[in-house]
């Protein structure tokens, strides 16, 4: 039965659409609801942030390397470098994230406000997303790179690729540093590599650990990706293009002993942990993981740029949201495309229903895994589905389109 994979899809579908008919229609009145308190703003931030089950899984804390201590959750890079002199905390995780963060940095005996900075890697809601809460606790200066301060304080607002999609608690960032800045806290040294493109202010981190007398450079490098990012053509960035190449460039050539990442998976960082865990000490120190990454991103960078320079892109909506989770494979809009695209990702288990290239201007939440995205008359733009090969087996879809003297 070629429908048979569908059976799943089309009632949820109609649910969905059931479920928002008060705003499918500029003509029909709309209810009067109240603006969400703002913890339940932040649980509704967090929810369409984490896509991924482990950016909020408990993962104890431990020591990667002398001073150096990762403390965020399972699936994103937290880290912790402590001296004398005070502490420095690197990213904030999602939006309501702080408290694990903060628990895993109690369990190592350090507490919180004695944390002095708070450096941001780049301004996107999985790694911003409760900075503001940790310098609020911590007391702690908030550094990050120039170009990501005004996002940070519109919290993710009209974001150059994701428009109004993933939102967090604005952050007020108190020291903005510049491409080689040092910081200095005592005999602690962080030096800013300022490598843009994935955001305009995003930045790779460097510093030195040592450990019985042994000192290694660590660099937490700043994402490469431009997961389904418009990159001709995008008035928002208009040199998107020369930056990444630039941050390519850059982050290659940087020395770098031990290398760390905002996603562990940019570095294997796991892997190379279990590695150490069974008794290969030196698994995590690996001189040419900065380059590798950075080639590997460059060359990503390269398919994706040719596929935009073929097919037209859809553009970047104002004030709207660039659909997508921001690791998952990149996808090319074809021009002019009549109907209704099905697109299943199956790394994240996530499915994408577009049904028009309407700027969008509203996402609301239907149920835990289902959000619709309207355009500014309230009609539907497209549907994003968590889970789906359990909820709609998105993975074996077939569609078959039946014309009129076919029916």
């Amino acid at each position: 039965n070629v429908w048979s994979p569908m059976h799943r899809i089309v009632p949820l579908l109609a649910a969905t659409l059931i479920g928002s008919t008060s705003c499918q229609g500029a003509s029909t009145p709309k209810p009067d609801v109240a603006s969400p308190a703002p913890a339940q703003a932040t649980t509704a931030s967090a929810k369409v942030c984490a896509h991924d089950s482990s950016w909020t899984a408990p993962q104890a804390p431990f020591r990667i390397y002398g001073n150096t201590w990762h403390v965020g959750p399972r699936g994103l890079g937290v880290f912790l470098i402590t001296a004398p002199t005070g502490h420095v905390l690197i990213d904030g995780g999602v939006p309501g994230g702080a408290p694990l963060i903060e628990a895993n940095i109690r369990a190592i005996g350090i507490d919180p406000r004695d944390i002095k900075w708070i450096l941001v890697s780049h301004a996107h809601c999985d790694h911003a997303g409760d900075v503001a809460q940790l310098a609020a606790t911590t007391g702690a200066e908030v550094v990050a790179g120039t170009g990501d301060v005004l996002l940070l304080a519109r919290g993710g607002h009209d974001d150059p690729q994701y428009g109004n999609r993933f939102l967090y608690p604005p952050v007020q960032v108190t020291r903005k540093v510049t491409d080689g800045e040092v910081l200095r806290l005592g005999d602690l040294a962080l030096t800013a590599h300022l490598t843009p493109g994935h955001t305009k202010g995003n930045a790779t981190w460097g510093w030195t650990s040592c450990e019985g007398g042994r000192c290694l450079q660590l660099v937490d490098i700043g994402s490469l990706s431009a997961p389904d990012y418009t990159l001709i053509g995008n008035p928002n960035h208009q040199d998107i293009v020369t930056d990444y190449g630039a941050s390519f460039t850059k982050v290659a050539a940087l020395r770098c002993d031990i290398a760390l990442a905002p996603h562990p998976g940019m570095v294997d960082f796991w892997e190379r942990v279990a590695r150490r865990d069974r008794g290969e000490a030196d698994a995590l120190i690996d001189s040419t993981r900065c380059r590798v990454y950075a080639e590997y991103a460059k060359e990503s960078f390269r398919q994706e740029l040719a596929k935009q320079s073929t097919f037209r892109r859809k553009p970047v909506p104002s004030g709207g949201a660039a659909r997508g989770r921001r690791d998952r494979p990149q996808r090319v809009l074809r021009p002019q495309v009549p109907a209704m695209n099905v697109k299943y990702f199956r790394d994240t288990d996530t499915a994408l229903l577009e049904f028009s290239d309407a700027a969008v201007d509203e996402t609301r939440e239907i149920s835990e895994s289902v959000y619709v995205d309207l355009d500014k008359n309230g009609n539907l733009v497209s549907m994003t589905i968590e889970h789906a090969a359990a909820l709609a087996h998105l993975p074996h879809v077939r569609v078959e389109e039946i014309d009129a003297s076919a029916a």
